[in-house]
């Protein structure tokens, strides 16, 4: 969302895009079937959105997108969500009767492959979006419906259904890993790999095989991730080269510049980076094909990560000021922040690391709440002499979860 409603909760936007469209509550209530009371105890706060279909109505009736009224944080909840937490979704994916839909008692109905493909990619502009509790939400209800359209469709559609649940499995994978879920993540990788890898799509084919990547090195699992790193990008060795396989080139690359650096191979990261460097040429421009926000920009912000995995921190901090990262999808915007956050902590700018991270904060609270680089880098703040303990400080401890409250 854009505008003077940035930072407001749920229930206040509710009260901000009511008075926009000159709906009183009263009437509010009317259009959603409930009572005004209700209405103005969500609006308050002492009431909280929890039931999806509530969020849609209301969202409906105000006309604004589903994910404007979803709070930052929806991951840690318990069942009385109906199935909007990580321990839900969990539950799915590693249900035999999902895995296997012989055993389904009661299918979900196929729908058509153009709002299957719709679907997906609203659910990829979530994820960049750092909206991760919706893409947590929404993947429960998607997966079903992408299995049931697999299972009815043939031939070409056949195809290109496998190819969309693919994308489901992938961006399950990186939200998972976004949210501390490893192992999982690595599960809806493989998954993924498995639908596509037998189609014609090779961009595809690429894109998903370096999630699989992507979530081996998340499970510290290097030689492993080099592995798939090497074999995929030898399947994409070809003459044309279309901007989507580009893409999917590139940012291999770029997993394997990240794999090395943890590694401490910095000849191979540098290696990598260089890959990636080119396939940005080639490509020209920052694009976000195949949902890989790739290009020339997403290459400088991994030089950045690069350098600080090496140990590198003065020229990470130095890169890291140069990047102008407002091209990239909000994801990739907050992590560059706490990269050049950690790497100033350990040149011993300890208040501009923080001011970086609490202006990521006020971007993506989700993302930046619950990542380990925030994590690691309040515990130091908080052991350090050199920064001088604040209210900023612990109040950001306390909404990590690194102080309880």
């Amino acid at each position: 969302m854009k505008g003077a409603a940035n930072h407001l909760t749920p229930g206040e936007k509710v009260g901000y895009y009511r008075r926009r469209r000159g709906i009183s509550q009263v009437a509010l209530a009317d259009l959603v079937g409930k009572t005004e009371s209700w209405v103005e105890k969500i609006e308050s706060g002492r009431a909280t959105l929890q039931m999806l279909p509530n969020i849609a109505l209301l969202a409906k009736v105000l006309d604004i997108s589903p994910l404007e009224l979803l709070p930052d944080d929806i991951v840690q909840v318990d069942d009385a969500t109906r199935g909007r937490s990580v321990p839900a979704l969990r539950r799915q994916l590693l249900s035999y009767r999902f895995v296997n839909p012989r055993y389904l008692g009661k299918a979900a109905d196929p729908i058509s492959i153009a709002d299957l493909e719709g679907s997906v990619s609203r659910i990829w502009s979530a994820y960049q979006s750092s909206k991760f509790g919706f893409v947590i939400a929404d993947l429960q209800r998607l997966l079903p419906l992408a299995l049931s359209t697999v299972e009815n469709s043939r031939e070409e559609a056949a195809e290109q259904a496998r190819t969309q649940m693919a994308y489901l499995y992938q961006v399950a994978s990186a939200v998972l890993t976004k949210v501390g879920e490893t192992d999982l993540a690595f599960i809806c990788a493989d998954r993924g790999d498995r639908l596509v890898q037998d189609t014609s799509n090779l961009a595809a084919r690429i894109s998903v095989q370096r999630t699989i990547a992507h979530a081996l090195l998340s499970n510290a699992q290097f030689d492993d991730a080099l592995a798939v790193v090497d074999q995929t990008l030898s399947a994409a060795r070809q003459p044309s080269r279309t901007p989507a396989l580009l893409s999917a080139v590139g940012t291999t690359h770029l997993v394997g510049a990240m794999v090395s650096a943890r590694s401490k191979d910095r000849v191979l990261a540098r290696r990598h980076l260089a890959g990636a460097q080119r396939a940005a040429e080639t490509l020209g421009a920052d694009a976000n094909h195949l949902w890989t926000a790739f290009g020339p920009t997403n290459v400088a912000i991994h030089e950045v990560a690069v350098a600080a995995e090496l140990g590198d921190y003065q020229r990470a901090a130095h890169l890291g000021e140069l990047v102008d990262a407002s091209p990239m999808p909000m994801e990739r915007q907050v992590r560059h922040n706490l990269e050049v956050a950690r790497a100033l902590h350990f040149r011993h700018a300890q208040t501009d690391a923080l001011a970086r991270v609490l202006t990521a904060e006020t971007l993506a609270p989700e993302q930046v709440r619950r990542h380990f680089l925030t994590h690691s880098l309040v515990h130091e703040w908080l052991r350090s002499r050199r920064l001088k303990p604040t209210i900023e400080l612990h109040g950001l401890a306390r909404r990590t979860g690194v102080l309880s409250t």
